[in-house]
């Protein structure tokens, strides 16, 4: 039987995931589902926020996304292709050159002994675009998008600050002009300004590159600043999605109200987002929003 064609890329095609579900093998052979059923789509230009508690598999969707990790089930959808049906010379060249990763400590993906300017050149050098001196111009740029002095190319990650090393991550991430930008956390180490800042430049890249952006936050206030779609993840699932002022002010599911409610507020009110939510089965359903 031949395989159902698939439409061919285009610029406006989105990135994401159709009833993909991962499992794991714990202790003692057990699987254990990370991700159920999921459902989602990110197009270019927009922002979908990701939002759940720790251990509701915003991570693991993050690196399905990112190419890194095959689905147990379901399909990977980018630039109108299924990624797991492509050869793997060709599924990682789709995903260099449409998909860029920001993750919650950049350090941890910077080798600590090349400069700023060797790092934001890599995917460069790998891809191999341009000669030396084309690349170095391309840098420039790169640290002139993510509001960088120039005078940091020539420093280490350890000899920046948490926020300018942020920067240089976004900028590598840039480098080979993606489609999407998957953002896993990128202000949770940063204090109250910096990410304020962080979210303005995400905000500006979003308009200027025409950039499609999936934020993975524990900050809902960053979500809601940023997103124009939320995503509520539970145990695995997509529990509620819809337009980000609705799923955000008006939750349907139990587990998104509470999760919500859990934001800090004058009061000092922090409830447990599971609290009163069975934790050893699925959720019973799904709430989506047009």
């Amino acid at each position: 039987m031949n395989p159902t064609p698939v439409a061919a890329p285009t610029q406006d095609a989105p990135l994401g995931v159709d009833a993909v579900g991962v499992e794991f093998r714990g202790r003692g052979g057990r699987r254990v589902a990370a991700l159920r059923d999921v459902c989602l789509r990110v197009r270019p230009g927009e922002v979908l926020g990701v939002v759940g508690e720790s251990g509701s598999g915003k991570t693991t969707l993050t690196r399905v996304l990112a190419g890194l990790h095959r689905p147990t089930t379901g399909e990977v959808t980018l630039a109108g292709r299924r990624l797991w049906t492509m050869p793997a010379g060709q599924r990682r060249a789709l995903i260099a050159r449409t998909v860029g990763l920001v993750l919650q400590d950049p350090a941890s993906s910077m080798n600590p002994r090349l400069t700023v300017g060797a790092i934001v050149e890599d995917p460069l050098r790998i891809q191999r675009r341009g000669d030396h001196a084309g690349r170095l111009r391309r840098v420039r740029e790169l640290l002139d998008t993510v509001q960088l002095a120039r005078t940091v190319v020539d420093r280490r990650p350890a000899e920046i600050s948490g926020g300018q090393r942020q920067r240089v991550a976004i900028a590598r991430a840039l480098a080979l002009e993606p489609r999407f930008l998957l953002a896993d956390e990128p202000t949770s180490a940063l204090d109250v300004s910096l990410r304020a800042q962080l979210l303005d430049l995400l905000a500006d890249l979003r308009h200027s590159h025409r950039l499609g952006i999936l934020l993975v936050s524990h900050d809902i206030q960053a979500v809601r600043y940023l997103s124009d779609r939320v995503a509520v993840m539970y145990r695995g699932e997509v529990v509620e999605s819809g337009p980000a002022a609705a799923v955000i002010d008006r939750p349907t599911h139990p587990y998104a109200g509470r999760l919500f409610a859990a934001v800090p507020t004058l009061t000092g009110r922090r409830p447990d987002p599971a609290d009163g939510i069975p934790l050893d089965k699925p959720s019973t359903g799904r709430s989506e929003r047009p």
